[in-house]
């Protein structure tokens, strides 16, 4: 074992399990897999799904180019994504971010294929030849090609002349290593992902011990583990949270890597990637059920109304617009209508200063509101499972 802090030198790797799954690592990938099975489930507008995407591959571009040490914030990778310029201080930092982005689309739409093929060394020249396209001197590499030279840097690679032939050795055995990773379609939920998280995990982490170019390695390492998890049938709005896990604590993500290559084993990496992307399905989990409640609500208001009886059409419409209003994360009193609602509030302020408790009291009895020591509250508990 290296010593702590020491240059990994090169050890020509042997394709075989270098890792073993601790139970804490295999319940976690246990919850991986019910996790994306669970997405996968939930009814996702297009029009939000496509955002959410974008929104993946803004954070994912950012962290990952973070980790090459750029300083493009996830606001500024947007605005590349969205057809927009930074300033021409910015601008070369921009054309790495647009590059990463070429490659993030061009994976997912090769990952979207029905045939979408294996990691092979023909893909992993594909995707570094965009990594690096028109970065002129600013590029340590030639785009598309493997290094001609020794690899120098904190992590010393093989000799160049072997790179080609431990490239072609690394896809081949990533396939017939994990044959079920890889037989879901992208709308198959019972399947289980965690042979493709880790056949992800080691994709990256080997692309980086063999450090196949002068200059890209990480990112076009990054990229491949996003397509090993998309070609799985992976959300594509999941396939970036490990590169946004990595980036989040850079030394540490560097050094459990320095690691793994000097111990030539993953088994540390891959508890520390399988824990992050947990989280990162959790998270993404709760900003999709925060974006569903809205929708839900909405439907239920609907619902009770049209179930309940009306004598004036416009009393109707301003008391279901006033529940359609109410805020579902706090209570509120009648006084903050106006800050909910302007358009609602003008309304009620031609109208008598009872009408609005009134119409609050109506909402309670059609158990749409909750009144409790002079505050009022959605009653949300009707959309939840009691």
């Amino acid at each position: 074992m290296a010593a702590a802090g020491a240059t990994p030198r090169f050890s020509s790797p042997r394709f075989r399990r270098h890792w073993g799954l601790s139970p804490t690592t295999r319940y976690q990938l246990g919850w991986c897999d019910a996790s994306i099975a669970g997405l996968l489930e939930t009814p996702v507008p297009p029009e939000r799904r496509d955002r959410l995407v974008r929104a993946a591959m803004a954070k994912g571009t950012a962290a990952t180019l973070s980790l090459a040490d750029s300083t493009l914030s996830e606001e500024e990778v947007a605005k590349i994504l969205g057809g927009g310029r930074l300033p021409g201080s910015r601008r070369r930092l921009a054309a790495e971010a647009r590059n990463v982005l070429k490659a993030a689309r061009m994976l997912l739409k090769e990952a979207s294929r029905g045939t979408a093929v294996p990691v092979s060394p023909a893909l992993v020249l594909r995707t570094h030849r965009v990594v690096g396209k028109d970065l002129g001197a600013h590029f340590g590499a030639t785009p598309g090609q493997f290094r001609a030279e020794d690899g120098t840097g904190d992590i010393v690679g093989p000799p160049a002349r072997d790179v080609p032939a431990l490239v072609e050795r690394l896809c081949e055995w990533l396939d017939s290593e994990f044959p079920d990773a890889d037989t879901a379609g992208p709308a198959d939920s019972a399947h289980d992902a965690a042979p493709a998280v880790v056949q992800a995990v080691a994709t990256h982490v080997y692309l980086a011990w063999i450090r196949p170019f002068g200059d890209g390695n990480g990112r076009t390492a990054r990229l491949l583990e996003s397509y090993v998890l998309m070609r799985a049938g992976v959300p594509a709005a999941a396939c970036q949270l490990l590169s946004v896990h990595y980036a989040k604590r850079r030394r540490t993500y560097e050094r459990i890597l320095r690691q793994a290559i000097a111990d030539r084993s993953l088994t540390s990496f891959v508890a520390y990637a399988v824990g992050g992307f947990r989280d990162g399905l959790a998270d993404l989990e709760r900003a999709i059920r925060r974006r569903q409640w809205p929708a839900a609500w909405r439907a239920l208001v609907f619902a009770r109304f049209d179930a309940h009886e009306h004598r004036k059409k416009s009393v109707f419409r301003r008391r279901r617009e006033l529940a359609l209003s109410l805020p579902l994360d706090r209570p509120f009193e009648p006084a903050d209508l106006a800050s909910l609602d302007p358009a609602l509030a003008r309304t009620y302020d031609s109208l008598s200063k009872r009408t609005l408790q009134r119409d609050l009291e109506v909402l309670a009895e059609m158990e749409l509101a909750v009144e409790q020591d002079g505050e009022f509250r959605a009653a949300v508990e009707a959309l939840r499972l009691v």
